[in-house]
């Protein structure tokens, strides 16, 4: 089961001292196909931002320690604080705060895709079905943007092509899906270590699931 503890942190933005929570715990029971962790209890994603309730500012434990730039504070403050009781409400929102941040402090291109992907986790999670797919796409633009740009690390393009399919899967775009599923599945059989992932991107393609075989 998931369990969570209170953290106090201090804005990096504001300097508001506030109580948020982080995860303790946690059991996973297995893996959906677009890697979320299935867990039980809490979904854990929604514990790895944390916003402001002072003005809005969000993001990872280890964001609230940085020095952030007075160009990025004005953003949040003039962006980010007049949207903050939305934030305070959904906790899909956070998510969408972290991600303008991670864009205005220059943060690389597959972290904002990231923070995305974990928003669709828990919209997923809290069956909100139109907010999901928007987060879904946003990761998939992100994600191909750091491909084209030769910013990911080589090891890592095959899961990431595997994942903009799987993406695209889920938003209904089978055409697409397919052409990245296909190239992913390709990329994987080039390395041995890799056999799962091939063998997940074929099974995507030509008899889709939701859950990874354990």
């Amino acid at each position: 089961m998931t369990t969570t503890m209170p953290m106090k942190l201090t804005c990096a933005c504001c300097t508001t001292a506030f109580e948020t929570r982080v995860l303790a715990s946690t059991n996973y029971v297995g893996t959906y196909t677009d890697f979320r962790r299935r867990t039980r209890g809490f979904e854990p994603s929604q514990f790895i931002v944390h916003s402001c309730p002072g003005c809005g500012f969000s993001g990872p434990e280890d964001w609230f320690a940085e020095k952030l730039p007075e160009a990025v504070r004005k953003l949040v403050r003039d962006n980010l604080s007049p949207l903050n009781q939305d934030a305070r409400t959904s906790i899909w929102r956070k998510f969408e705060h972290a991600a303008r941040i991670a864009s205005w402090k220059a943060d690389p291109l597959d972290a904002i895709a990231d923070l995305h992907l974990s928003a669709a986790y828990v919209c997923a999670a809290y069956e909100r079905t139109e907010e999901e797919k928007v987060h879904r796409v946003q990761a998939i633009v992100f994600f191909r943007r750091s491909i084209d740009t030769g910013v990911i690390a080589a090891e890592h393009i095959p899961n990431v092509t595997y994942l903009i399919g799987e993406l695209y899967r889920r938003i209904g775009l089978a055409d697409d899906a397919n052409i990245w599923l296909e190239r992913a599945e390709a990329l994987a059989q080039e390395d041995a270590d890799l056999a799962w992932l091939a063998k997940l991107a074929r099974q995507q393609r030509t008899s889709p699931r939701d859950l990874i075989d354990p």
